[in-house]
């Protein structure tokens, strides 16, 4: 998996970060937010030479929650999990050439696509004052449902399974808040590189397919 090595780093750098701070103002905050999520539009698998292999995943809403514990003005580690809801999902197999199997004008449509991401980010406070602003590496973990689709001009019923996995990016973040109050207003992205292992039910044969979202996020949060 292309991104092993890199969320070992990933791990380090969280773990280092987060040990060789003093406190100073420690505490926690929970975030609540709306997402949007982006993920790489178009993957082509050509590595078997008789099949090409194409998926589209489109772009998609969902929600996120974050809590994080601040060690110290300057960083905080946060916890996080998102839900994406209902990515399309569309399935391709074509010759080399890219003729399509079966009836030609049959793009093999798909379904949709739930997938849950977990991640953990260090966030640096290059601000941090009324208005705050943090940057930080990010490390994470994700499941993607399987999809129901149907092949051929004779719609075969079969299921493209896929298999979990890890992800690594950065988050640039922004914290507006509320005058006198706990309350405040959270922004955020993300960009993730992340890729799992698919595969048709009726095939043996595994596909790696790159996911390397871009997650926007907008919400609230509440400092205790």
């Amino acid at each position: 998996m292309r991104t092993g090595r890199t969320t070992l780093i990933a791990i380090a750098l969280l773990a280092l970060g987060a040990t060789s701070v003093h406190a100073e103002e420690s505490g926690w905050s929970l975030r609540f937010n709306g997402t949007w999520t982006a993920p790489e539009q178009t993957n082509v698998d050509d590595s078997d030479p008789a099949v090409r292999f194409e998926t589209t995943t489109g772009e998609t809403f969902g929600l996120g929650l974050g809590l994080e514990y601040r060690f110290s003005k300057r960083v905080g580690l946060e916890f996080g999990a998102q839900v994406g809801y209902d990515a399309s999902m569309r399935y391709k197999l074509s010759d080399p050439e890219g003729k399509v199997f079966g009836d030609p004008l049959d793009a093999h449509p798909g379904g949709d696509m739930r997938f849950v991401i977990y991640d953990a980010a260090l966030n640096i406070y290059v601000a941090a004052g009324q208005v705050e602003v943090y940057v930080g590496p990010v490390i994470g973990y994700i499941t993607y449902d399987d999809v129901d689709v149907r092949l051929g001009s004779f719609l075969v019923p079969a299921t493209v399974l896929n298999d979990s996995g890890g992800a690594v990016g950065g988050v640039l973040g922004l914290d507006i808040p509320f005058s006198n109050s706990h309350w405040f207003l959270t922004s955020s992205v993300r960009y993730l590189v992340a890729s799992y292992d698919s595969r048709l039910s009726v095939e043996t044969s595994t596909r790696s397919i790159d996911f390397d979202p871009f997650i926007a996020r907008l919400g609230l949060g509440y400092r205790f």
